[in-house]
C-alpha cells in the first residue's frame, strides 16, 4: 500500500496511480498498515492513527466491541426489512393464482371487500392482470382472507423472531440467529396451525 499527503491529510492507494506522482507533486511514500481486518458485525473500526517513522508511513486500526443495543437494532432492522420483502412479496391462492400484496394492493383489496360486505354495493369490476372481471363479496372473500392471513402471518413471523433478537444476551449470540431461517420457520408453523 502507498500513501500520499494531500491537503495534510493522508491518502491510501494498494497500487501508487501514474497520475498521482505527475500531478501531486506531494511526498509519496510506503505505508505499513495493521488493524485492517475486522468482523464489521461485532465490532467497528475507529480512526486510524497514522506515524511517519523514516519514510515508512504506520497506519494503524483500533476496533471496538459494537454496543449489544446497537447490535441488537440492526438485526431488528434487518428483520423488518425481511418480513416487509415477504409480506409485500406476493402470496400464492390454493388454486395456484398469484396476488399481488404490496401496499397498494393491500389497501385496494380491503377497500374492496369493505364495499361488497358492507354492502354498498353488489359487484365490483376488477382489472385482473389478464383482464377485466366481476366479482361478489363470497368470490372476493377467500381472496381477501388469503392476504389478511398471509399478511398477519408475516407480522406474527417477525414479532416470534424480535423476541428471540430480544432474548440473546450477547453479540455472538444475536449473530448467531438466522433471520431469514427462523423467520421462514415461524410463518411455515404460523401457516400450518
Amino acid at each position: 500500500m502507498h500513501a500520499a499527503i494531500i491537503d495534510g491529510s493522508p491518502r491510501f492507494y494498494p497500487r501508487l496511480p501514474k497520475r498521482l506522482e505527475h500531478e501531486v507533486g506531494e511526498t509519496i511514500f510506503p505505508a505499513t498498515v495493521t488493524g485492517w481486518q475486522y468482523d464489521q458485525r461485532l465490532t467497528e473500526r475507529l480512526a486510524p492513527t497514522w506515524q511517519l517513522d523514516d519514510g515508512v508511513l504506520h497506519i494503524a486500526y483500533q476496533h471496538r466491541q459494537r454496543p449489544l443495543k446497537e447490535v441488537r437494532e440492526t438485526l431488528l432492522a434487518n428483520l423488518a426489512d425481511h418480513r416487509w420483502r415477504i409480506e409485500t412479496g406476493g402470496v400464492e391462492l390454493p388454486n395456484g393464482a398469484r396476488i399481488l400484496t404490496d401496499r397498494e394492493s393491500q389497501a385496494q383489496l380491503t377497500s374492496a371487500y369493505q364495499s361488497l360486505s358492507m354492502p354498498f354495493v353488489e359487484s365490483i369490476d376488477w382489472k385482473a392482470a389478464d383482464g377485466w372481471v366481476t366479482v361478489t363479496e363470497a368470490e372476493l372473500r377467500p381472496i381477501a382472507q388469503a392476504v389478511a392471513q398471509h399478511v398477519q402471518g408475516c407480522f406474527k413471523a417477525e414479532r416470534q423472531v424480535s423476541e428471540q433478537i430480544a432474548a440473546a444476551e450477547s453479540a455472538e449470540a444475536l449473530y448467531g440467529i438466522d433471520i431469514a431461517g427462523k423467520f421462514e420457520e415461524a410463518l411455515r408453523d404460523i401457516k400450518n396451525v
